[in-house]
């Protein structure tokens, strides 16, 4: 207990000697995040199934005393990532009443304790104070982290913790220090999103690298194991499921599916430029990717001032966090957005050295230029997709409608076609179709509490979470509500579409239909209903 409080209280020694006009400036900078974060409002955040299902899961927690060991499935059945997130969650959601929005402004502080890691990390690279508040100002700017910040998801949460991994690893390369909290960090940030276990082979090449001692390694394993313990009591108690199911799922895959270079290679351009775009510069992932290859070249042009400040290494480093990410890319991947997590940092770093080399060796104009370039396009994209309600411009989400404000203004579109009493039923994505729905319900009559929540009526995707929150009945009510979701196409077989409608159109008739947000939302009658009226 002792060592952790040394460590503590050294780790922050450098907030103890910053001067009232330094607080001041990171105050403020801090202030400015904040209210980026907090501008799009309450139930502006994405509640897809994810959302749905880890709030029913995360209530348990606390609401029936369910401890959990194991997180949010992965994109293969049977691999989970760690429960970090829902522990973090789970007093929040409970003394919230499992209001989502109070998360969300727990997600935001997260987030924003960032800059803690991140002003801790550039000022032991480069000693250099203005260097420091303007990684820490880029940060707060990134519009990707104000997304970031309002996304209940385990992959949000591992943003600080990949901060404290780079701090503690620098810590590490430099001093052969702080090797265990290096490696607790390590797997915290792997709790929270499983695929950032390559960053345990790329610490293990810049241990060869930097010379780290054995007796550091030793550290190194004994904090690894601490940060992934929730995963080695699951794998010993599942039977070593999650290790057989990424042997076979992720690594014997590539038997049967060739990947190839050029596509793997162009699709690693484009999550680079994304990356760069919607946190530092440009609007475009090709601007992005253009931003990057000038700040090479003019890092290269002025690389003497690296050279006469002996800061090659610390250049190297950030460089090797910037690459090693290409890694991930020679495997069969899930192409979403969060597979660019471990370049964030980097990225912003790399940029803020850009910016401080131009101005220390003259080039003013072109410093506050490129500031003024970072600032414009961060803003546009933070305002422009806010008022589109298109969070990370949709990258890789399959449908639209994706927030909770979306979802509830469809609810209402429901309550005010089917009026006091009717059933209700959606043609969706079978993926937990109940899930989102029954949740968005819960917080929309949550709101408006002299609604009565209606009946189930039609397509069913049973065994998922909140699967029994509406009640099942065989018939429509005299009035049926029919929602089909804008991806329904897509993610649902023709045959299965069709012999639903099929169904539908002999018990029912349509009587009105309005779209919203691509959502058709159908006003039926029963057949039997429609029929005694005609007479």
């Amino acid at each position: 207990m002792r060592q952790i409080l040394v460590v503590i209280s050294n780790t922050f020694s450098y907030f103890q000697k910053l001067s009232l006009r330094d607080w001041i400036l990171i105050g403020l900078i801090s202030l400015f995040g904040l209210y980026l974060r907090v501008w799009p409002g309450t139930d502006h955040l994405i509640w897809d199934y994810d959302q749905a299902r880890d709030s029913i899961v995360i209530r348990s927690i606390i609401g029936e005393r369910n401890p959990i060991i194991v997180g949010p499935q992965t994109e293969f059945f049977g691999l989970n990532h760690g429960p970090l997130y829902y522990y973090f969650a789970a007093p929040f959601y409970h003394f919230a009443q499992w209001n989502p929005n109070i998360l969300m402004y727990a997600m935001i502080v997260l987030n924003l304790s960032t800059i803690i890691p991140l002003a801790l990390l550039v000022h032991e690279l480069f000693k250099d104070k203005r260097l420091t508040l303007l990684a820490v100002f880029l940060f707060a700017l990134a519009y990707q982290q104000v997304e970031y910040a309002r996304w209940l998801s385990n992959v949000s949460i591992t943003i600080p913790m990949l901060g404290w991994m780079y701090y503690f690893l620098w810590k590490t390369l430099a001093d052969n220090k702080r090797a265990l909290f290096t490696g607790l960090f390590t797997g915290l940030a792997i709790q929270g999103e499983f695929f950032l276990i390559f960053l345990i082979a790329l610490c293990y090449v810049l241990f060869y690298l930097y010379g780290v001692s054995f007796k550091s390694i030793l550290k190194y394993h004994i904090g690894l194991a601490l940060g992934m313990s929730s995963f080695i009591i699951a794998e010993i108690k599942f039977g070593f499921l999650g290790s057989s199911t990424f042997l076979s799922q992720f690594v014997g895959s590539h038997s049967d599916r060739i990947n190839l270079a050029g596509q793997a290679f162009s699709k690693y351009l484009d999550h680079l430029g994304m990356t760069i775009s919607q946190n530092v510069f440009g609007v475009t992932p090709a601007m992005g990717l253009w931003g990057l290859i000038a700040g090479g070249v003019v890092l290269l042009f002025l690389w003497k001032h690296i050279v006469q400040r002996n800061n090659q290494k610390q250049i190297y480093y950030v460089l090797a966090l910037l690459f090693a990410h290409s890694f991930l890319m020679t495997f069969h991947f899930v192409d979403a957005v969060f597979l660019n997590l471990s370049i964030i940092l980097p990225i912003i770093i790399f940029f803020a050295v850009i910016i401080w080399i131009l101005y220390v060796d003259g080039y003013t104009f072109a410093a506050f230029g490129l500031v003024a370039v970072i600032i414009f396009s961060q803003l546009f994209q933070l305002k422009s997709n806010v008022e589109k309600n298109a969070p990370l411009q949709l990258y890789n989400f399959h449908q639209s409608a994706i927030l909770l404000s979306q979802k509830k203004e469809l609810v209402k579109k429901v309550y005010e076609l089917g009026g006091d009493s009717f059933t209700f039923g959606v043609m969706g994505t079978p993926y937990g179709v109940q899930t989102v729905w029954a949740t968005t319900f819960e917080n929309y009559l949550s709101e408006n509490p002299s609604l009565i929540k209606p009946n189930w009526y039609g397509y069913l995707a049973e065994g998922y979470p909140a699967d029994g929150y509406f009640t099942k009945v065989d018939h429509p009510g005299s009035n049926h509500i029919l929602v089909i979701e804008n991806n329904s196409d897509v993610f649902i077989s023709p045959f299965i579409y069709t012999q639903y409608m099929e169904t539908v159109n002999e018990s029912t008739v349509l009587i009105r239909e309005e779209e919203l947000d691509g959502f058709k939302i159908q006003l039926r009658k029963p057949k039997q209903a429609v029929i005694q009226i005609e007479r």
